[in-house]
């Protein structure tokens, strides 16, 4: 199950990076530099779908420039179930 932070109407800015490590340390899915605004997906802009490998999971992801608002809150939920 996910649960999804939509960014407020009229915010826009860039996720610097997204990467997904997979219980082998490999990076198994991620993407640089994706200009975001409300209701962009995340997998399908970074060219998903995504599939990972079952097992201990990093999700590692940073961003930038979001605004007009400077005081936005970026996040994601994830859970197994």
């Amino acid at each position: 199950m996910q649960r999804l932070f939509p960014l407020p109407s009229g915010v826009s800015g860039t996720i610097d990076e997204i990467v997904i490590t997979g219980p082998d340390d490999e990076r198994e899915f991620g993407c640089f530099n994706l200009k975001v605004m409300n209701g962009t997906d995340l997998i399908v802009s970074c060219g998903g779908p995504a599939y990972l490998k079952a097992g201990t999971t990093i999700y590692r992801a940073q961003g930038s420039g979001f605004g007009p608002n400077p005081d936005v809150t970026l996040g994601i939920e994830l859970n197994p179930n």
